[in-house]
């Protein structure tokens, strides 16, 4: 899988405060570009429609926020907790997530294109209805995470936690589930079929689906 990195910069200016910077940027209707948001609490902070090009988020905690139609691109998000907030209908590209706490977090409706999860908690993160493509998410936890009517292309998953995720009306044709742990998925033959499991998946999933599976005697 070729997944194109962000593109950062040399030199960042770093902001001390997260309103502050970015209002100048949002009044005039241009893109916040080239900075580093360190150490940050944003609290109750609502945006609708904004871009963020070439910046590094770093152990910033979102907390009560409100982040719709926000466009994404080569941005670095490492050690961040974006946990119960809303970033629906938005879109990341060229992007990292990197040890971030997504627990609860909405991107419905959105798109994630040329991305990287790195052991993230994501735990009931919703998905539903997103464009996914050219995507690696590894060594997370996306448990009980609401992944219906997903569109994938190019996804891979690698030892990640997707124990009763949902997975309804998603397609999992050539997607490879066999390093993950899968138990107790929602899914149907519809959702499965094509997609890569162990043997050992195999019957838990026959199981799921209803099958009885008899032992020679």
């Amino acid at each position: 899988m070729q997944i194109r990195e962000p593109e950062l910069l040399e030199e960042y200016f770093i902001a001390e405060n997260f309103e502050d910077t970015i209002t100048p940027y949002i009044k005039e209707d241009t893109e916040v570009e080239g900075y580093k948001f360190i150490d940050l609490m944003i609290d109750d902070f609502q945006l609708d429609t904004a871009d963020f090009h070439q910046c590094v988020f770093q152990n910033c905690t979102f907390t009560e926020c409100h982040l719709e139609k926000i466009y994404f691109l080569d941005v670095v998000f490492k050690h961040c907790n974006f946990s119960n907030i809303d970033m629906n209908d938005s879109t990341f590209k060229r992007v990292v997530f990197d040890a971030c706490k997504l627990t609860g977090t909405n991107f419905s409706d959105g798109v994630i294109d040329h991305a990287k999860f790195n052991s993230c908690s994501a735990q009931y993160a919703n998905l539903t209805n997103m464009k996914i493509e050219n995507t690696l998410f590894k060594d997370s936890d996306f448990s009980n995470a609401f992944m219906q009517s997903q569109h994938y292309k190019n996804v891979a998953f690698e030892n990640c936690k997707l124990i009763a995720a949902d997975f309804y009306k998603t397609k999992l044709k050539g997607i490879d589930l066999s390093s993950n742990l899968i138990s107790g998925i929602s899914v149907s033959d519809y959702e499965l079929k094509g997609a890569l499991v162990s043997p050992l998946q195999a019957c838990d999933l026959a199981l799921l689906l209803g099958i009885k599976i008899k032992d020679d005697l």
